[in-house]
């Protein structure tokens, strides 16, 4: 009898530990972008760099690539500040730098992992970055697994039947949320990463902490979960108290739970004192105590309300209030379901966009969600009817549920959290699949045969739920491609090459400025991480204005002096007259600039003449102005930033394609006189003029020739790179002072 056990426990921890293997296959292979499978994609030829690895996916990796390797080769990121001593980096945010103060532990896991491997042989650190996220899919499968194999357990009445299967496909879905999956590929190198294993975790956790029946081991628990909350804050922000709160939330509808829905072996009498007597009651009235204490802090409520502000501000962003978040599209409320119905059962290629629908796997895992939330609400209700203990179930209920419901909520923050909501709907649908696989082969003999038929076609029905969620999974592997290309590349060596000193600044709208700083080696005026208001206004109106000395002076300005001229003017005179002031005085020569400051706007003597030698450097840094194609797009999103009226209505940005015109043509050559009025304002804009039309603009355009008449003629824009391999543009402008 001992040996038959024996085999059948060998043989049940073979079978999981193949299904688990079958899960890190599937977990790998959607991430890998370089797999024949995937292959098929338009322009392949500038997918990879010199060294043979495929270009990082998005703009946000190349800035963790930088961290981790200088991480990795000097021992820290940053550089001491020299008058306050302070780490900044150098890179971000021209001229002045940020403060390397409070970033998270990604780069630093990176670099002790690529430490480690250098051990055994040669490895690059930029290797390791590229196939990191696969480090993370090995502590997620676990931690997905045992949260779905207990859960089942408790639901079911601890039928092991199905419990292997439960926690495999419950961490099948999971690892291959078609919306994680899109976030996570490999290439990508950033904070996306670790939001599975530390959230699973977190709900790991508050569900053991709520069946404890011990007080020492319920308080060891709990400090474990301050301790993975801490953690995960480390590795992405403070924001990640909002995964810990759904998670207490979870656990207070349980203690609630225990209350007003007291389980059968609860005595009528003296409920409230039985129910403080409970232990896990205990430790989450003390544990709220000491949270609302923190909470009454000068400390903690801001950071409680920073916390709810990002749940409920983002999607309801005030379009009079100047923030990049309105133009950045994983910020905007996902639409629940595609417009094709056929794209309900798949990842939405038709747009290339991830509903909420799609996000989870398609129609029919988010069906076995509600049918499993259904389940285990009658569970409860018939166990509650047998007068049965109700707790174990009512912890994962409650836990789960309200995971669900806050996570679906939270959708409405952007697109981005959608993978949140795919979790809970991971876990509850391999409860349902071990439930319906133990009634089918566990409990095959004790139901009519019509019942096992209706099971089959269940696990038939789950089976194709996952299927049809791996196949949106690799559909979206295949679909997304890099930011990065050969022309992006090759600009940014030729920066790293030519640039004549090491603080050459490079300018240009935000996106590609991650890109920058990892391959020209050079600081970037500003990048995805540093989008103020000010550069937000500043830059627009460098891109769109169709004054060239507006343009060369604004440029000539922030880049040498950063914003404290800005500041200066703001500061005394509000935002509207401040920013009104700056480009009325910028292109004024010294003695101009200093009376107007003076008479007009009430500086000091020494005040304006400070200010003055800020809006006019006398050594300005060598600046490289990069233009691209994709920027033709976008003249509208300029022209609302560099044209803001801080006094009225701004209306939101639209993008503006040059080829597309105002009578629905493609036709450039169009006489139609509305798109020779539209093409007669857009010509005199720097936009146009400089990656359009190619112009050279004369140092006579941008400053007064009498000053100087010898060097009247010489470009104060210089083309100094162009190429464009087929995918994008790009062009690079030298400005000479």
């Amino acid at each position: 009898m001992k040996d038959d056990n024996m085999k059948i426990e060998w043989r049940s921890v073979l079978i999981a530990a193949v299904l688990f293997v079958i899960v890190l296959f599937f977990a790998c292979a959607v991430r890998m972008p370089d797999l024949p499978l995937l292959q098929g994609r338009d322009g392949n030829d500038v997918w990879a760099d010199e060294s043979g690895l495929p270009y990082f996916l998005d703009p946000d990796s190349a800035f963790y690539v930088r961290i981790s390797r200088e991480i990795a080769e000097t021992g820290q990121y940053g550089t001491a500040d020299p008058v306050t001593g302070q780490l900044i980096d150098t890179l971000q945010y021209a001229p002045e730098g940020t403060s390397v103060k409070n970033k998270d532990m990604l780069p630093e896991t990176a670099a002790f992992i690529w430490k480690v491997m250098s051990v055994f042989g040669k490895v690059d650190i930029q290797f390791v970055d590229f196939y990191f996220v696969f480090f993370f899919m090995l502590l997620t499968i676990p931690a997905a697994w045992i949260l779905t194999r207990k859960a089942y357990l408790a639901v079911s009445g601890d039928k092991k039947g199905g419990a292997v299967l439960a926690g495999a496909v419950g961490s099948l879905l999971v690892t291959c949320a078609p919306a994680f999956v899109s976030r996570t590929l490999a290439g990508m190198f950033d904070t996306d990463i670790v939001h599975s294993f530390f959230v699973l975790l977190l709900m790991l956790l508050m569900t053991e902490m709520m069946l404890q029946a011990s007080l020492k081991k319920g308080i060891l628990l709990a400090i474990c979960f301050g301790v993975t909350a801490l953690l995960y804050k480390a590795y992405w922000t403070y924001s990640a108290f909002i995964f810990a709160a759904v998670a207490a939330a979870g656990g207070g509808v349980y203690v609630l739970s225990r209350l007003f829905m007291p389980s059968g072996t609860t005595k009528p009498t003296g409920r409230f004192r039985q129910w403080l007597s409970a232990v896990p009651v205990q430790l989450y009235l003390t544990i709220a105590a000491l949270a609302g204490i923190f909470v009454a802090t000068p400390f903690g409520r801001p950071m409680l309300t920073s916390l709810l502000g990002k749940v409920l501000a983002y999607s309801a962003d005030d379009v009079n209030e100047m923030s990049g978040n309105n133009t950045i599209l994983e910020l905007r409320a996902p639409d629940f379901g595609p417009e094709k119905f056929c794209n309900w059962f798949l990842a939405d290629l038709s747009d290339k966009s991830t509903t909420i629908v799609n996000g989870v796997g398609g129609l029919l895992v988010l069906i076995f969600v509600f049918v499993s939330m259904g389940y285990i609400i009658y569970r409860v209700a018939g166990m509650r009817k047998e007068g049965a203990d109700i707790n174990r179930v009512m912890v994962y209920l409650s836990v789960i549920g309200t995971w669900l419901i806050a996570c679906l909520f939270m959708t409405g923050v952007g697109v981005r959290m959608v993978q949140f909501f795919a979790f809970p709907c991971a876990v509850l649908v391999g409860i349902l699949a071990g439930v319906l696989f133990n009634k089918y082969i566990t409990d095959k003999g004790n139901v009519s045969g019509k019942e096992v038929a209706r099971n089959a076609v269940h696990i038939v029905a789950i089976c194709a739920a996952v299927v049809l969620a791996l196949t949106g999974s690799f559909l979206w592997g295949r679909e997304i491609r890099s930011m990065m290309s050969d022309s992006l590349a090759h600009s940014m060596e030729w920066v790293k090459d030519n640039a004549g000193t090491e603080d050459a600044v490079v300018l240009s709208w935000w996106d590609y400025g991650y890109y920058y700083e990892l391959d020209s080696g050079h600081p970037a005026l500003w990048d995805g991480g540093t989008g103020t208001a000010k550069r937000l206004n500043i830059v627009g109106r460098i891109l769109s204005t169709d004054d060239p000395k507006l343009c060369y002076s604004l440029i000539k300005m922030i880049s040498t002096s950063g914003d404290k001229p800005v500041d200066m003017l703001t500061d005394k005179l509000g935002k509207a007259e401040g920013f009104d002031a700056l480009y009325k005085v910028v292109v004024m020569d010294k003695d101009d600039s200093i009376k107007a400051l003076t008479d007009e706007y009430g500086f000091g003597g020494s005040e304006a003449a400070e200010l003055e030698a800020l809006l006019h450097p006398s050594d300005p840094r060598e600046v490289y102005l990069v233009m691209y194609e994709t920027m033709t797009e976008q003249l509208g999103v300029f022209e609302y930033y560099g044209n803001w009226d801080y006094d009225g209505e701004n209306t939101v940005p639209v993008k503006t394609v040059y080829t597309s015109l105002p009578d629905g043509s493609d036709d450039m050559s169009s006489t139609d006189k509305e798109v020779q009025e539209f093409f007669g304002k857009r010509q005199k804009e720097m936009l146009w003029r400089l990656y359009i039309s190619g112009d050279t603009i004369k140092k006579s355009e941008v400053s007064d020739s009498e000053d100087d008449e010898s060097s009247a003629d010489e470009p104060a824009f210089e083309k100094v790179f162009e190429e464009d391999d087929g995918y994008v543009g790009f062009m690079i402008w030298k400005l000479s002072w």
